[in-house]
């Protein structure tokens, strides 16, 4: 069985975080009503710091969780500010639908 790569989302999403372009964090989205972009900007400001783009290897250190169910992923990853690891988290829900994963921004926070 092939392993699946979660980085490429992930990086996709923190990229639009990086960016503070909010709006596409939600349609990149599989549930659309999941989050709101002012939810998200809201999270990120109270946060201290600029976000920044994590290097390449960074994403090794995701976390991956599989639902018991076999229905799809639960994927954490913490967010680079000022250069460096943070504390601020990202969830990200992937789904299999029709046979591909399909990915969801769930939430954003410091655990």
């Amino acid at each position: 069985m092939q392993q699946t790569d979660f980085s490429l989302p992930i990086q996709q999403f923190v990229s639009l975080l990086v960016a503070a372009d909010y709006q596409a964090v939600v349609e990149m989205s599989h549930q659309k009503d999941r989050q709101q972009a002012v939810w998200i900007a809201d999270a990120i400001h109270l946060y201290p710091g600029q976000l920044t783009l994590p290097p390449v290897t960074a994403y090794d250190t995701m976390d991956v969780y599989g639902y018991d169910d076999g229905s799809g992923y639960l994927m954490e990853f913490f967010l680079w500010v000022d250069q460096k690891p943070s504390d601020l988290i990202i969830r990200v829900d992937a789904r299999w639908a029709n046979n591909q994963l399909h990915y969801t921004f769930w939430d954003i926070l410091v655990p």
